[in-house]
């Protein structure tokens, strides 16, 4: 699902990157407002397919395949670290 934000999330962060080295030698600040919101935007919708997600392997560990517990524990406490 995440494939079709890698170029621009790479683009993006070489981006900021190169302005940051700009910013070390003309003394000028960056501005970062658009970043941050690409940032928030791509965050947001990994959370919430994220949670999608879970919630579709969390019902066919229930209903159809048992093996897939452990994989829903294992995201359980990736959520829990967010």
């Amino acid at each position: 699902m995440f494939a079709q934000y890698a170029s621009s999330f790479t683009r993006s962060a070489r981006d900021v990157l190169a302005a940051l080295e700009q910013q070390d030698y003309n003394g000028k600040t960056v501005n970062m407002q658009k970043e941050w919101s690409f940032l928030n935007r791509f965050e947001q919708n990994f959370n919430h397919l994220f949670k999608v997600h879970l919630d579709v392997v969390s019902f066919y560990a229930s209903s159809e395949n048992v093996t897939l517990l452990s994989l829903v524990t294992r995201l359980n406490s990736v959520r829990s670290m967010q």
